[in-house]
């Protein structure tokens, strides 16, 4: 499987316009759904759901899910 192609959104908070952080979006095109697994176990994911599939991981304290 690979990722071959996505798509990159980046903005500002809008409940803190003042925020001096971003935050980010990566859309994939491709159906990741088998590898969610595997980036739970090697990146070390706070949370794994089955259904729907998602992954969730924290950086600095925020959560990220994918």
């Amino acid at each position: 499987m690979l990722l071959e192609t996505y798509t990159l959104e980046i903005f500002k908070s809008k409940c803190q316009s003042d925020a001096r952080g971003v935050h980010c979006f990566a859309h994939l095109d491709q159906d990741v759904e088998q590898a969610l697994p595997y980036l739970n176990s090697v990146l070390g994911g706070f949370e794994y759901l089955k259904d729907p599939p998602a992954v969730t991981f924290r950086a600095q304290g925020k959560q990220e899910i994918v």
